[in-house]
């Protein structure tokens, strides 16, 4: 996790922390759920990423062309070449960023109507 999924997980836990906070009301038990739902995440994009963006497909090295294709292309592994570091990069920076506003903003309602 380096570049913009970085900030986008520190964004995440800070937003994740506030909502367990305002839900459990004590700092440990808040914590754990924070860092497991945080994780848990963090687990479902590791196994999800890539299909984030279309892959390349074929072999390494086999003197074939590229091709681009869906996941499930049986002309060889899926392959994401470094050129699509950054696209991947942003796209998950973008789930992650939807997912913190969303946490934000149920911390904010939250918030509010322990003040009413």
């Amino acid at each position: 996790m380096i570049g913009p999924v970085a900030v986008g997980y520190a964004f995440l836990g800070i937003a994740f922390g506030a909502v367990a906070g305002l839900l459990v009301g004590r700092t440990l038990p808040a914590m754990a759920a924070a860092v497991t739902a945080t994780g848990a995440l963090a687990a479902t994009l590791v196994l999800v990423r890539p299909r984030l963006w279309p892959s390349l497909s074929g072999a390494k090295g086999d003197g074939s062309p590229w091709q681009l294709s869906g996941p499930a292309d049986p002309g060889g592994p899926p392959y994401h070449p470094e050129a699509h570091f950054w696209p991947l990069q942003l796209v998950e920076s973008g789930i992650l960023l939807l997912v913190a506003a969303a946490a934000t903003t149920a911390a904010f309602a939250l918030l509010r109507r322990r003040q009413r």
